[in-house]
């Protein structure tokens, strides 16, 4: 079976990206260098310029961008076996289009945008260019009945491509394989023709189509653009194994969740100083800011926080990082006998600052909890939630003793013998340690 290579193709694709880069310079440069020199020049005078600067570069590159093409059709009709014409050169005049098209972008040097303009007319040279090595494929692929397929070029490949590839030389036009149509950033897929039993090497439709079946699942898994565009290219280059998609799937939600986390975190440092502020003018005697430097979550833990909470209650990524309200926490250590009126002084003074308290969880009057303090949600007077505890000296050092108990029981197997009983035993342990905290006097009172 004729092999249509990787190189060969790899060696068009550059060739032409150089034609089409040099298109593109010499048209914006001299649009560019004829609005620097005559910054009075007429709007008549600039789109003439400009349709000039255009046709000349199409005219100087498009012959060398159809001659290539031809070079490859030959190429690939030789590969196959096949006796075939000379190909044919696309000769087409594109000057109608080109002054249509400068006469539409000229809009934009008339709005000031005399850069906009520059590039806009090297966009068009350099798409005039691609365009002649196309229609050169096209002419002679039509002559020799031949049909289509869309072969992914480089290390990106969107899903709609993905589909297009994954049907192989099915296409009986360029235009159903999508040529001319970039449909993602930096997109290079080829549009190729191919003879009776060619293959092209590095391009198999089943690939690609276990690829789009996995760019579509990744599509649907609420990753962020960065990790899902990442993901596809991986998998653009690897072969698409299970265990291959797998791990691309993975390494996309990691890369997610950190870049959400970072994001969370982000949020609450621009609410940190405001916060903290208040929270500092609101200490006293018998209560204080304990752990201060820990105010601001890590983005490691809140990233494995997010991972975990999308898995065990079947959330999107960003829908688990919305729920969590201890992103900028803080905890006041009040004296034993007067937690409980401290609390409602904090209370009502923070929301004379116009504070709201959305959540109060008080455990600290439960001598059977595991964890005995007051959890609350407080939001900010702009909407941010964020997380304030009222310990006494006593319960925060249970609390910390136990969370490390807590690390050790989490990442327990439970279904083994030894991984229950050792489940068991800290569970216990942490009772023991909470149950002997002393309990607040009129610590009952504390709710929302």
């Amino acid at each position: 079976m004729a092999t249509l290579t990787r190189k060969l193709l790899s060696s068009y694709d550059s060739r032409l990206a150089t034609l089409e880069g040099a298109a593109y310079d010499y048209a914006s440069g001299r649009v560019s260098a004829f609005l620097a020199e005559f910054p009075k020049a007429t709007a008549e005078q600039v789109r003439e310029f400009a349709i000039g600067a255009v046709d000349a570069a199409v005219s100087a590159y498009g012959d060398g961008a159809s001659g290539i093409a031809a070079e490859l059709y030959e190429g690939m009709a030789e590969a196959a076996g096949r006796r075939v014409k000379s190909a044919l050169i696309d000769t087409s005049d594109v000057s109608g289009y080109v002054e249509r098209e400068v006469r539409y972008q000229l809009r934009k040097w008339l709005a000031g945008d005399s850069e906009g303009f520059a590039e806009a007319c090297g966009k068009k040279a350099k798409d005039q260019v691609q365009r002649r090595a196309n229609q050169t494929m096209r002419i002679n692929a039509k002559r020799d009945g031949l049909r289509y397929a869309r072969v992914p070029m480089g290390g990106e490949t969107c899903t709609f491509c993905a589909m297009l590839a994954s049907n192989g030389f099915y296409y009986k036009s360029a235009k159903m394989a999508g040529e001319g149509n970039h449909y993602h950033e930096n997109c290079r897929c080829k549009v190729i023709p191919g003879f009776d039993g060619m293959e092209v090497e590095g391009y198999d439709p089943d690939e690609w189509l276990a690829r789009w079946g996995a760019y579509q699942d990744l599509d649907g898994m609420g990753l962020t653009e960065e990790a899902r565009k990442a993901a596809k290219q991986a998998l653009s280059v690897a072969a698409p194994t299970a265990k291959a998609i797998e791990a691309a799937k993975e390494a996309a939600r990691q890369q997610s969740a950190t870049e959400i986390a970072a994001r969370s975190i982000a949020k609450a440092v621009r609410q940190e100083t405001d916060v903290t502020k208040a929270l500092q003018s609101l200490e006293s005697d018998t209560r204080h800011l304990e752990g201060l430097n820990f105010r601001l979550k890590g983005e490691g833990s809140l990233a494995r926080k997010i991972l975990s909470d999308s898995a065990d209650k079947g959330l999107r990524l960003s829908e688990a990082a919305d729920a969590i309200t201890d992103v900028l926490r803080y905890t006041y250590q009040c004296d034993t006998d007067t937690l409980a009126s401290d609390f409602f002084e904090i209370r009502e003074q923070l929301e004379d600052l116009g504070y709201d308290w959305v959540k109060v969880k008080n455990s600290l009057g439960d001598a059977t909890a595991p964890y005995r303090g007051v959890n609350t949600k407080v939001k900010t007077p702009d909407g941010y939630e964020f997380e304030l505890q009222f310990h006494t000296a006593e319960s925060l050092e249970v609390k910390e003793m136990n969370h490390r108990l807590y690390e050790e029981q989490r990442v327990l197997d439970t279904s083994t013998e030894d991984g229950k009983a050792r489940f068991d035993e800290l569970a216990d342990t942490m009772a023991s340690n909470a149950s002997g905290i002393a309990t607040p006097p009129g610590i009952e009172k504390v709710r929302l």
